[in-house]
Order: structure tokens, then sequence, then C-alpha cells
């Protein structure tokens, strides 16, 4: 395996941070002990230091911590893929990876896990779920999304909510999940009305690219971009125990 990442997983925005990123699977299926790993076909070195992984007997963890497709989470699964759901949740295994790691200048450690996760689907595992991102995906799924473009983009590596504004009536609130793993705080955008939506969407996801190629955004700067309105200023506010984020994250307001 090459110690020099291809261009893809280079991040050439990338800024030093002390955030640590943070990275959460797991993989359900039929596990055989002893399998052993096409590191060049699967293009990983296996589980980067500070990672690791461990199998539970799927009856053992359903309906217990840590069981992963138990609500709430688990409805919201269910409702966007319910037959992967109901397939991960038949499977005799239940594969745990986690880990974390300080702030890395490149982005290896990723394509080591997407390829090691994909070894694992094709030794029996059936889905996914990336729960930084709140993602379930089968097989075919991940392997089309995650492993084939062997590229991070920020529309598979995150996950971009749209709700009711609360704090600003008739108007949107946009925001990501899933930044985490990269070292770097999630997105919000508030007030955004609802002609403004598409441009506010486009703009979370291309902050988001820059985030993942290891960019950051200046406390009180502003957002410069061709969908984004003058003066929308960044401002990173929060902590990793927010629920709507499970992570800090950079909040805008969309100008009146």
């Amino acid at each position: 395996m090459e110690s020099t990442p291809p261009a893809a997983w280079q991040r050439p925005h990338h800024v030093a941070v002390d955030d640590s990123a943070f990275l959460l699977y797991w993989v359900f299926g039929a596990f055989q002990p002893g399998v052993e790993i096409d590191a060049r076909g699967y293009r990983t070195r296996g589980l980067p230091t500070g990672v690791s992984g461990q199998v539970y007997l799927h009856d053992s963890v359903r309906g217990t911590a840590p069981d992963p497709l138990a609500d709430p989470m688990g409805a919201l699964l269910r409702a966007k893929a319910e037959a992967t759901f109901d397939a991960a949740r038949a499977t005799p295994h239940a594969m745990l990876i986690r880990g974390e790691l300080p702030d890395q200048v490149n982005l290896l450690y990723l394509r080591d896990i997407i390829g090691f996760i994909q070894s694992l689907i094709d030794a029996g595992g059936v889905a996914v779920l990336d729960v930084q991102s709140m993602a379930l995906r089968d097989a075919l799924q991940w392997r089309e999304s995650m492993f084939a473009p062997d590229a991070p983009r920020a529309l598979n590596e995150v996950v971009m909510l749209r709700s009711k504004d609360d704090h600003h009536a008739g108007r949107a609130w946009l925001h990501t999940r899933g930044l985490r793993k990269f070292a770097r705080p999630d997105l919000s955008i508030r007030n955004v009305p609802q002609d403004a939506v598409f441009n506010a969407q486009l703009v979370l996801e291309r902050a988001a690219d820059y985030l993942i190629a290891g960019g950051v955004f200046a406390e009180g700067g502003e957002v410069r971009m061709s969908v984004a309105p003058p003066g929308l200023i960044a401002h990173t506010v929060g902590d990793l125990d927010d629920p709507d984020f499970n992570n800090r994250h950079t909040g805008f307001v969309w100008p009146l």
C-alpha cells in the first residue's frame, strides 16, 4: 500500500487543529474468524491506530446498550431504508468499528476504514451503519457510494438535514452531521427563506467539502461563495454532547 495518499485523499486546505477525528461504524452480517484481507485489492492497511473492531453476537446487543438499531435512531433508519434495516437486524453478528485519532494531514485513515469495511461486506456483511451521518447502506450501496469512487465526497460522508427553524418563524434550518469524522465542526444555517433553500444546500455541501479537505472557518469570518449572500458570518459554538450534531458546529444565520 502506498504511504503517499492519492490526490483524492489529500487535504489541500489543511490547517492543523486540536480536535480529534471520531469514527463509529457498525457492520452487520455473518462473519467467520481468521479471514485474511487482500490489502492491495481493498486499498487498506487495516484499521488505523486508535481505531478498533469488535464482533458481537447480535442477540447480545439487541435491546441493550450499545444496540445501534434501537429507537430513536432505529426508527429513523427503518423509515429511510426498511428492507436494509430488517436485513441488518436479522444478522447473527454485528461488528463495531470505533476510535479516535488526532487531526490528520491526509485522509488515508478513512480510506483504510472504507476498504476494511468493504472486505467485511465481501466476507458476509449485508449492511453498514455510519452512526456519525446516520446512514444505513446495504452491501451494494456501500460498494457503489463509498468504496468504488475511491474518493471522499461530502454528499456521501455527511447527512444534510432540513427542518423548520424554531428561532425564525417561516424560515428553514439546514445542518449537517458527520464532519466529526474529519476533526471538524458540523455546519448549521438558520433563518433560510424558502426560496433560498437550494442555495443554502449548495453552501452546506461546498463548505463541507472544504472542511473535509482540511479547511477551517475563521471565527467571525464571512463565507464568500457565488451562491451565498453577503453577510454569512461563521461562529463556532456548542460541544461534543450537542444532540443535534454529536459535535461542535459552525453556525451561520442567513441575512435578512
